[in-house]
């Protein structure tokens, strides 16, 4: 029974791991942009190109939140099942 309960807190360290590095990702490039975007001098167009750069990674997180959520309603957990 010990055995069992540390492989689910094994499996849920490593769920979070992967859940906040796919979160991570996208935040970082995110925050980059906007950060270094009103630093620069740049032209309507390449305001534009960060915008839906921007927009690009929101869809990203958004999928991945979507993705948890359906996770969670699935009852993920109570299962041996990797992403």
């Amino acid at each position: 029974m010990i055995e069992r309960l540390e492989d689910s807190f094994d499996q849920i360290r490593q769920f979070t791991s992967d859940a906040s590095h796919e979160l991570r990702t996208p935040l970082t490039i995110l925050q980059g942009e906007l950060e270094n975007s009103p630093a620069q001098q740049q032209t309507r167009e390449e305001y534009s190109v960060v915008i839906a750069s921007a927009l690009d990674e929101v869809i990203r997180l958004s999928n991945v939140v979507e993705t948890l959520l359906e996770l969670s309603r699935a009852g993920w957990w109570k299962g041996k099942h990797e992403l």
